[in-house]
């Protein structure tokens, strides 16, 4: 895939296309989003514009070039992501004694650095160093989701380039354009949160299986039985492979409750086709209680990242969930 076929803003496009076009890269760019927004394709059409064959500024996706680039078997594009929950120091050494060398055929040497918020502290002062002398002949893309965890030095040596979500509609297009049908292109646009890679790669009926097991987690929490609440922590904790999804799926249900409870129609929702399901549950507690409640999911989901104990983080989160509820309700009655 070209700049020119990546779902991303266009400023982008033409900003990366003019710069390798006049021969005037950074030593560094650092791009910054959501998973799923296209920093990794564009890092990969990047690599592939530099290195084309065709030397037009663009990739050709043609050639024998842009074909082992896309494959990941280019020596001169060099990938770095995290070992376990980190990168770490004897990483970016390795990488920088591969970075010493000359470059075997290409023009230009590419190393793409993914998530790099999680560096370690040794990793990230070793980075800097290269960043401020970098190699001859070589491009740095370092990839974030967001740059909170990234030391302030380390962004300060590269130029940041912001990835957006994606406007439900042109989504729509990109699945019909993949030969989704209509409908299933207009839920799959919904529930991928305006993430293109996300919505290419999501299978509908095993998502929509998943979402129905959030919604009854949610429901369960809201009716506060202890003993149903500690049986699905403990069948979900169990589910590891499944967890970044389950939480992904109760954010935007909570998410979608608070925008319900606040009057937002079927359009703002992300799950619109169930706005009469949703409807009873959302009056069922205010707005700030549901964003209360994205706020627990959102602490439990870092919380397991982290390496806290499933279960347990699981039936914590469920419990105060069903707190929250309550509180409310018991306000009212007294």
């Amino acid at each position: 895939m070209s700049l020119t076929d990546i779902l991303i803003p266009d400023w982008i496009k033409q900003g990366l296309r003019r710069a390798v076009q006049d021969h005037k890269l950074p030593h560094a760019y650092l791009f910054v989003g959501p998973a799923g927004v296209g920093k990794r394709t564009t890092a990969i059409a990047l690599a592939k514009a530099i290195n084309c064959s065709t030397q037009s500024g663009e990739a050709c996706d043609r050639c024998a070039v842009c074909r082992r680039i896309d494959r990941g078997v280019y020596p001169d594009v060099h990938w770095l992501e995290p070992q376990g929950q980190t990168l770490k120091i004897d990483q970016i050494r390795q990488l920088q004694e591969l970075l010493m060398l000359q470059a075997y055929e290409g023009r230009m040497k590419v190393a793409v650095l993914d998530d790099v918020e999680k560096l370690t502290i040794e990793a990230a002062n070793s980075l800097l160093k290269i960043l401020e002398e970098p190699p001859q002949g070589t491009l740095f893309i370092l990839l974030c989701q967001n740059l909170g965890g990234l030391p302030a030095t380390v962004t300060s040596r590269a130029q940041v380039l912001r990835f957006g979500l994606v406007p439900r509609d042109r989504l729509v297009t990109l699945l019909q354009r993949h030969q989704r049908r209509p409908a299933d292109a207009e839920r799959a646009a919904a529930l991928s949160g305006g993430r293109p890679g996300h919505a290419l790669g999501l299978e509908l009926p095993k998502a929509l299986e998943l979402r129905a097991e959030a919604l009854h987690l949610l429901m369960q929490a809201h009716k506060g039985d202890p003993a149903a609440i500690l049986g699905s922590a403990e069948q979900w904790a169990k589910r590891k492979n499944d967890h970044s999804s389950l939480f992904e799926m109760l954010l935007s249900l909570s998410r979608d409750l608070a925008i319900a409870q606040a009057g937002g129609g079927e359009g703002a929702l992300m799950h619109g086709d169930l706005q009469a399901t949703l409807a009873p549950l959302a009056g069922s507690a205010a707005p700030a209680t549901w964003w209360q409640v994205f706020d627990i999911i959102h602490t439990t989901q870092q919380a397991i990242i982290h390496n806290a104990n499933p279960q347990l983080a699981l039936e914590v989160m469920l419990l105060r969930i069903g707190d929250a509820y309550e509180r409310p309700r018991q306000r009212d009655r007294g």
